[in-house]
């Protein structure tokens, strides 16, 4: 693998960078579930910090029933009224998950765009937002009551 980020500029001064490798049998990231099981390592790695992280936050306030898909992110929305939930897959095809928020009601629900724009409502279900994923990242708005 290569190691890259969309940096632009000189610093010629030394860094470190840390990196692990994960050998597997057969498969792609999606067969192995990499992401997923990467995000659970981090969680029992070693860190003096003893603090929320960003993850842990997303992932109490917000759960999905899909195993290849991840709360990735939670914000008050920048564009509009509500909260703005990002939904990373790593499904190999199209899917469709439920998205619930255990500690609020969601009394409305919109599928948007990276800049905020609602795209299309979204169905509310039992108190589970019915969320259609064809691509790796999907932005949700939901307002709750």
């Amino acid at each position: 693998p290569v190691l890259a980020h969309p940096a632009r500029g000189n610093d010629h001064d030394e860094h470190a960078v840390d990196y692990a490798l994960w050998f597997t049998e057969h498969g792609d990231f999606r067969a192995n579930a990499l992401p997923v099981q990467a995000r659970q390592v981090m969680r029992h790695w070693p860190c003096p910090i003893q603090e929320p992280t960003h993850e842990s936050i997303a992932e109490a306030a917000f759960t999905v029933d899909h195993p290849a898909v991840m709360v990735a992110a939670v914000k008050i929305a920048s564009r509009g009224e509500g909260v703005i939930a990002r939904l990373h897959s790593f499904a190999s095809h199209p899917s469709q998950v439920r998205l619930h928020c255990p500690v609020r009601h969601v009394q409305a629900a919109w599928r948007c765009n990276g800049r905020e724009r609602d795209l299309e409502p979204l169905q509310i279900e039992g108190g589970n937002v019915l969320v259609p994923l064809s691509h790796n990242i999907t932005s949700i708005r939901l307002v709750f009551d």
